[in-house]
């Protein structure tokens, strides 16, 4: 992903969608489990930015649990931090989609698309 002078990502493979919605974030560090709750802001086929008030480093693996608006079904995903903004705002791309899951997000993403083009 290459950022442009407008601060701006270019390149994305996936579209990304304002959400607002409560996540569940466990991550296993060092042996110990550990819970956060925190808020997405976006998110993508591929990807979510939260805010969770928690340490969380680049490369670090974590669980995501969340359900957004217009879908019933609770998603539960493993992803990696892939990059940290501010004290507690991360971008986590998803790792290991079964292909029910993927199949919900792009449904979900669909609907995304069309509330937001309603919404203009």
């Amino acid at each position: 992903m290459i950022e442009n002078g407008r601060g701006d990502i270019a390149n994305r493979r996936f579209e990304r969608f304002d959400v607002d919605c409560r996540v569940k974030l466990i991550r296993n560090r060092i042996g110990k489990t550990s819970v956060h709750f925190g808020r997405a802001s976006n998110i993508s086929v591929g990807g979510i930015m939260l805010t969770v008030p928690a340490e969380l480093e680049p490369g670090e693996s974590v669980q995501i649990e969340f359900n957004l608006p217009n879908l019933s079904q609770v998603l539960q995903l493993r992803g990696i931090v892939r990059q940290r903004l501010g004290s507690y705002s991360f971008g986590i791309e998803f790792r290991d989609v079964t292909e029910q899951d993927r199949q919900a997000m792009i449904r979900m993403c669909e609907t995304l698309k069309v509330l937001d083009t309603v919404g203009r």
